[in-house]
């Protein structure tokens, strides 16, 4: 068993991303590379950010005017972790090739081509075709064609969804294995004995995407991606912009009272921490003209 090389992630570990998983990456890829995020908004000092930028080559241009995509953003807070335990510059860079390494599995690619084809088989007109892809859910800009779907885009985008925490397992040739207790992964013998016998140091993506979620970033990020469910994105939205008096959540299970809270600097917090623990129903918000928004799961309407 020696010399044994993990390059990357056993082809059975795809199997851990479920088909939503997949297709909620795909629908969102374009915005999950869409510039956002400005560099004094990353939460690193620049100082590290301009430092890691260039030496591991994320940003040839090296000026501070460049924007982050969520994805970039997620990376180098990986990159931040491991810094933070004084990993060297040459495994992450071993680690980041692994880790953005294209995944092939069944309907990624094709999705898109075959939903083209089969609009071209209808003989619409250029716009009766585009508006067409618009209601299949697809921009008509879209490059989902060419989407290089890769375990850091699956990773985040099943955490945001399932609430289920995972971490990476860096070995220092920049293998790596993930891990997500919740799911039962069964590691293939080459992944359990890599693991017993090299030293490898594990960093959270649960970590990164829980902060995230918490900061005043995730107002801007997550309405604008849509990460989440309708009435999530539309409450995001709300606490970032601060246009409320009070919100108040009614939950799914009747017999959790209904909870009112008032604008104040803890509000997001407190919202968060609630709707965490159990599921909401609706949430009804009053703004300063005393109108009231009721958000519910998938619509909203105006009372």
């Amino acid at each position: 068993m020696e010399n044994l090389k993990l390059h990357s992630t056993s082809k059975g570990q795809t199997d851990l991303f479920t088909g939503s998983t997949m297709d909620i990456t795909v629908k969102l890829f374009d915005k999950l590379e869409m510039p956002l995020i400005k560099a004094i908004q990353m939460g690193i000092t620049q100082r590290n950010l301009s430092h890691w930028v260039k030496v591991l080559e994320e940003n040839t241009t090296g000026n501070n005017q460049k924007k982050y995509s969520f994805i970039e953003f997620v990376w180098l807070k990986l990159v931040e972790q491991l810094r933070a335990l004084n990993i060297s510059f040459d495994t992450i860079k071993a680690f980041k090739a692994n880790l953005h390494k294209p995944i092939k599995a069944n309907g990624i690619y094709s999705t898109y081509d075959e939903k083209v084809k089969y609009i071209n088989t209808l003989g619409l007109n250029r716009k009766k075709a585009n508006e067409l892809l618009k209601v299949l859910d697809i921009s008509q800009n879209s490059k989902t064609g060419n989407t290089v779907i890769t375990h850091l885009h699956l990773s985040v985008i099943d955490n945001l969804i399932n609430k289920e925490p995972l971490t990476f397992a860096v070995f220092s040739d920049g293998s790596y294995i993930i891990n997500c207790r919740s799911k039962n992964i069964s590691h293939t013998p080459l992944e359990i004995y890599k693991m017993d016998n090299e030293p490898f140091i594990v960093v959270s993506l649960n970590v990164i995407l829980h902060d995230f979620i918490y900061s005043d970033l995730s107002g801007l990020v997550i309405p604008t991606i849509g990460l989440l469910s309708y009435g999530e994105n539309k409450l995001f939205e709300i606490l970032y912009n601060g246009h409320y008096v009070t919100l108040t959540i009614n939950f799914s299970d009747k017999k959790i009272k209904p909870i009112e809270f008032k604008k104040s600097e803890k509000t997001k917090q407190q919202v968060l921490d609630v709707i965490s623990k159990n599921q909401f129903n609706e949430i009804l918000v009053k703004q300063p003209t005393g109108t009231i928004i009721k958000i519910d799961r998938t619509i909203k309407v105006v009372l």
